[in-house]
């Protein structure tokens, strides 16, 4: 089968990685994969045709609708998954008319506006990572559950053994066997408050119990203002060596591996049991 996944990315973002990782798992189920992006960061078992698709202006959609269509026509595509609302708006009118089905991936809330109670850009299916965005779907857009399937993102563990030595990276962060908490985050939005979060009240919580703890900082190809500065100043409060601010990695796999406690922050969490 070949598999084509639509992203709109401008940033590392948790779309980008969920992609990646639904594309290794593809590819070794024998698909051929391609990937249409504005930006691609991290690596894929696909090829890669950069193409403006988080470009939202209707001269630069049109063209992407038509350079998209040529695309799927060209590589005889047998599916397209999008993954954000820009992306789906461009392919759903790029597979109009070619038979080729369209599944979009939601991962944060979309906007809803009253157009689109009318009609869905959505496609034939729809995927929702956690369960108050298939909420969010059904009843603020409505899409009808028929059409709607709940798949969390997934980690291949396999990748993330925390047995596996890498010296190399403790000794590129300055890390001497020290208690190590690692906030692997995109840094721009919301997520810089997060970020704020962890440096301001959890560390010092967590050092006034084992002082030698330290967050290491892994994300951001976007840093907000004034986050270094507030870095700086609360690294100068609790010590030293106490806060690594690392930004945008591409090791930041084997960076994973190795810290006592690490959190990817996301912005929609699994729906709780009543």
């Amino acid at each position: 089968m070949r598999i084509l996944h639509v992203l709109s990315q401008v940033e590392v973002t948790g779309a980008e990685t969920y992609a990646a990782t639904l594309i290794a798992q593809q590819a070794l189920q024998g698909h051929e994969v391609l990937v249409v992006s504005d930006t691609l960061a991290t690596p894929v078992a696909a090829a890669y045709v950069p193409m403006p698709i988080a470009r939202r202006d209707y001269p630069h959609r049109i063209r992407n609708v038509i350079g998209l269509r040529r695309l799927i026509r060209r590589d005889r595509i047998d599916v397209v998954n999008a993954h954000s609302r820009a992306a789906s708006w461009v392919a759903f009118f790029a597979t109009r008319g070619t038979k080729v089905p369209l599944v979009s991936t939601i991962h944060s809330r979309q906007w809803a506006p009253l157009q689109s109670r009318w009609y869905s850009v959505y496609g034939e299916r729809v995927v929702a990572v956690t369960e108050c965005l298939l909420e969010h779907m059904r009843d603020d857009l409505g899409i009808p559950a028929s059409r709607l399937r709940l798949i969390r993102n997934a980690v291949d563990l396999d990748r993330y053994r925390l047995g596996l030595e890498h010296a190399d990276i403790r000794s590129q962060l300055g890390l001497n066997g020290e208690p190590v908490i690692a906030l692997i985050s995109r840094l721009s939005h919301g997520k810089a408050e997060v970020a704020r979060f962890f440096v301001g009240q959890v560390l010092p919580r967590v050092r006034a119990v084992e002082p030698r703890a330290t967050l290491i900082v892994v994300g951001g190809q976007r840093m907000p203002d004034g986050l270094s500065k507030f870095v700086s100043a609360t690294e100068t409060r609790l010590g030293v060596g106490s806060i690594r601010l690392v930004g945008h990695s591409p090791t930041s796999e084997a960076i994973c591996r190795r810290p006592t406690l690490w959190s990817g922050p996301g912005r929609w969490p699994w729906k709780r049991s009543r």
